[in-house]
């Protein structure tokens, strides 16, 4: 009986010290996931597919997305992160399993209407802010250059 109740505690004391790893990890991965992923190529039933192109997902860290991914209106709603999954926050929602995710790319394993897809992506380059134009100096009307007869 008493290695069984120290067996439990071990156990219960190892799971609370892996739970602020995962944590950690899930916040890794809303950082990295963040930003704008355009699809390179995808995948239905292991078959490549072009019905996917131009497909993109945009992230940002407030937990809020956008897709034109066809599984409902292309809007802003709201998403959660757990370790390796995104459940998009949709009427239906959506959930898309993380296959792979780094700096630069992301694949995103999706099951629908009996479908298996993956969806592999690049992060979007950061387009350069346009720089403003000059603009000419605008001459004062107070010019104190001149001389003092010909001021009023």
């Amino acid at each position: 009986m008493c290695g069984r109740i120290t067996c439990f505690l071990l156990f219960g004391f190892f799971t609370l010290l892996l739970q602020p790893a995962c944590e950690d990890e899930t916040k890794n991965n809303k950082l990295m996931l963040a930003g704008r992923w355009e699809i390179v190529e995808g995948y239905r039933n292991q078959q490549r597919t072009e019905t996917l192109a131009g497909t993109y997902f945009q992230f940002w860290n407030d937990g809020k997305m956008i897709t034109n991914l066809p599984v409902g209106p292309e809007e802003q709603v709201e998403y959660e992160l757990r370790q390796t999954h995104i459940r998009q926050k949709s009427t239906p929602p959506v959930e898309y399993q993380i296959l792979t995710l780094s700096d630069t790319v992301l694949v995103l394993g999706l099951e629908l209407r009996g479908m298996q897809f993956e969806m592999r992506f690049q992060r979007a380059a950061v387009p350069q802010a346009q720089p403003e134009p000059e603009s000419l100096p605008v001459q004062d009307s107070s010019d104190t250059s001149l001389p003092d007869s010909t001021r009023e």
